[in-house]
């Protein structure tokens, strides 16, 4: 494959809600790559998505992928039921969240009017969930370029449409490895 066939390359990460809570949950796994054979099975699926998420970070320590957390994300992590949970998924996407802002000195916390909240809400309305539709705003609002998501029900499941409607690649990590395989020579 030339240079000049491979897909574009990300510029902006957008983590939803369940990717930052994967990170937490699996963190040893993804980060140390210890895995705790006790844990109980988690199903096919899900362990393809955990060890993408692992090779992904993986990656992104050797090329500072920059991987985005909102205002809004903190928001629904903070409605965690479980209080240690709460805390520690909170205390997680802040620390996240703050890389990216000290790594980026220079964004806005706010880009979008009120109005162009309402207006691009009202074009999102067929994703149901609207803390979805605020985390997929808010992924616009940062520049990102890509959408990472394990939420197959209610956001990969429109992702040409959101693709069409604001030009995000919404991708679970399997997904995104393997859009990522023609570049992986080149970043590891």
């Amino acid at each position: 494959m030339s240079l000049n066939k491979l897909p574009s390359f990300p510029n902006r990460i957008f983590l939803d809600t369940n990717v930052v809570q994967f990170m937490n949950t699996f963190s040893e796994y993804i980060f140390d790559n210890y895995f705790d054979k006790d844990r109980p099975y988690l199903g096919k699926n899900l362990m393809r998505d955990i060890e993408s998420l692992r090779f992904f970070i993986q990656l992104g320590h050797r090329n500072s992928w920059p991987l985005v957390v909102s205002r809004n994300s903190l928001s629904e992590l903070l409605q965690t039921p479980e209080p240690n949970r709460r805390a520690s998924l909170s205390q997680w996407a802040a620390e996240l969240r703050g890389y990216f802002l000290e790594t980026n000195p220079y964004e806005k916390e706010s880009y979008f009017s009120h109005s162009q909240r309402q207006q691009l809400d009202h074009l999102l309305n067929f994703v149901p969930q609207e803390g979805d539709r605020k985390l997929l705003m808010d992924a616009k609002e940062f520049d990102c370029d890509f959408f990472l998501t394990v939420d197959y029900k209610t956001i990969i499941r429109y992702k040409t449409q959101i693709h069409k409607l604001l030009g995000l690649n919404v991708m679970s990590p399997t997904d995104m490895i393997n859009y990522l395989k023609p570049w992986i020579g080149f970043l590891r």
